[in-house]
């Protein structure tokens, strides 16, 4: 009786030591599976942390133009002078932006009209500036159903 029990035990122990020996592979295998799924996941968040960072740059030159052109009357007849602010604010060197700044007027609550007519309230129409820029972006890496350019563009509009 207790030899069976004696080779059982011996069996069951011998078992248990070749199912430790099998599972020796399973960490590599389940890192061959997690190494691709955590590169698309970085790669990911590499190139939105990087559009998110040129949309901020390019918001801040619109806004760094219109300012420009909202300073002085003189200013917002100074196209020119609009679109140079919002390239030096973004540190355009190359002019990849796309700057287009313009002046108008309108009265509350209607379209936009020349600036020598009257409101409703007998004063002149107010006037605004209003600078628009855009970049078209590569991206570093391709990801299936997304392309390879994207279109980043910011406006801003002040009163002066």
């Amino acid at each position: 009786m207790f030899e069976a029990c004696r080779n059982m035990i011996t069996w069951t122990v011998s078992r248990a030591s070749a199912l430790r020996h099998c599972a020796r592979g399973t960490v590599a295998v389940e890192l061959a599976f997690y190494v691709p799924v955590a590169a698309v996941m970085i790669t990911g968040a590499v190139e939105f942390g990087r559009l998110g960072l040129e949309q901020v740059r390019i918001t801040s030159a619109a806004h760094a133009g219109a300012e420009f052109g909202a300073y002085s009357r003189s200013n917002a007849a100074n196209i020119d002078g609009m679109v140079e602010a919002a390239r030096l604010d973004a540190d355009d060197v190359t002019n990849s932006l796309t700057v287009v700044a313009r002046e108008f007027c309108r009265c509350p609550g209607a379209a936009e009209q020349a600036c020598s007519i009257l409101c409703g309230d007998d004063n002149y129409a107010p006037q605004y500036v209003e600078v628009s820029v855009s970049q078209d972006v590569d991206l570093w890496f391709n990801f299936p159903g997304i392309p390879a350019t994207i279109t980043l563009a910011a406006d801003s509009t002040l009163r002066y």
